[in-house]
């Protein structure tokens, strides 16, 4: 199985809203959301349709990330951001993605 997506904020909130929160499942892979993008969700309120979503989606998971790396924090991002880099790295080959869409 491919290393997990992990997904930030962003994502989460424009697919929930359009009510196609689904189809980050097309990505046939685990899908990772970070507490602390979690967190960057739930400041709107608990009762928010987007935080409803995506804790009603029992194929994302959210995970803690105990710290942010050292390379990703010289960059001063948001918390979520912050997570979701350090998340993605913990995996092998970040950038394989990039690569045209190519299949592992």
């Amino acid at each position: 199985m491919p290393d997990p997506a992990v997904v930030n904020a962003s994502p989460l909130i424009l697919l929930a809203k359009a009510g196609r929160l689904d189809l980050l499942r097309a990505l046939g892979r685990d899908l990772i959301v970070p507490d602390a993008v979690m967190e960057e969700l739930k400041a709107k309120g608990s009762d928010n349709p987007v935080v409803q979503s995506v804790t009603n989606a029992p194929w994302l998971r959210v995970v803690s990330v105990p710290s942010t790396q050292q390379s990703v924090a010289a960059w001063r991002l948001g918390a979520g951001e912050s997570a979701v880099l350090t998340c993605a790295l913990q995996y092998s080959d970040p950038l394989e993605e990039v690569k045209v869409g190519r299949p592992r």
